[in-house]
């Protein structure tokens, strides 16, 4: 189990920015790459977001004000889900401008029998999951993304930088085992940054983000796909009431 708290600043760039970024954080000699990229790859990920219909169809997510508490159950996986490979079950918090985040990893069946059950083996996050899906009891949509991502050399820093793009969304499809094809949520030639930490942005990046002429925006995913999707569809309001999510 893993517990992340911090604060997350996000920069749409262009795709032109992105490997001249990279490469100034590089040869800084500040960052590295994730264990997840370490050929300099993007991998996808795919996050299936839970919550309840009531909230989703009265839009109160979309209207929440910038300080006001966010709490959100995901089921996150590495590409489409496989039975043995690693699933994360995460709860991710928002107050304050701060992101709190608490995660369990196990295979991807026995995250799928918890979805159904509620069981998984007992500590304190998984005690925490558990009660959250009780009251986040609906997938309501699926958002996949391909990352490149970076981590501080110093084992006393806990910034990571992340690179998303091709960024996309589907609210009818939801079964995170296959693809998400979707709906794209950045405009074409845009990649989402995110910077994160608790500890403040060392003086390096913040000379890099001044010579891109970067600002902090907002920008959350699953937001952004739940209004779109609203905004895109007539009968999302009734695609969300009659899916069936029993079996999701």
């Amino acid at each position: 189990m893993q517990v992340f708290n911090r604060y997350e600043v996000k920069y749409l760039i262009t795709a032109d920015q992105v490997d001249k970024i990279i490469q100034q954080l590089l040869n800084s000699g500040k960052m590295r790459l994730d264990k997840y990229n370490q050929a300099g790859d993007w991998y996808p990920i795919q996050s299936l977001y839970f919550a309840s219909i009531t909230d989703v169809v009265s839009q109160q997510a979309l209207r929440l004000e910038l300080n006001e508490f966010k709490q959100r159950l995901r089921l996150r996986t590495y590409g489409p889900a496989r039975a043995s490979e690693p699933a994360f079950l995460e709860i991710k918090k928002e107050f304050l401008k701060k992101t709190y985040k608490r995660r369990v990893t196990v295979d991807y069946q026995t995250a799928t029998a918890f979805l159904m059950t509620q069981v998984l083996p007992t500590n304190q996050i998984t005690r925490e999951v558990a009660a959250l899906r009780v009251q986040q009891q609906d997938p309501v949509i699926k958002i996949a993304y391909d990352r490149v991502a970076l981590h501080a050399t110093q084992a006393t820093s806990d910034l990571r930088i992340s690179f998303d793009r091709n960024v996309r969304y589907d609210m009818a499809e939801l079964d995170i085992a296959t693809e998400t094809i979707g709906y794209q949520l950045l405009k074409p030639g845009m990649v989402l940054m995110e910077i994160k930490t608790e500890l403040g942005m060392p003086s390096f990046l913040r000379q890099i983000l001044g010579e891109y002429k970067l600002r902090p925006t907002r920008f959350s995913k699953f937001e952004r796909g739940l209004k779109d999707g609203f905004q895109r569809h007539a009968t999302a309001y009734q695609m969300l009431m009659e899916k069936d999510f029993t079996h999701a």
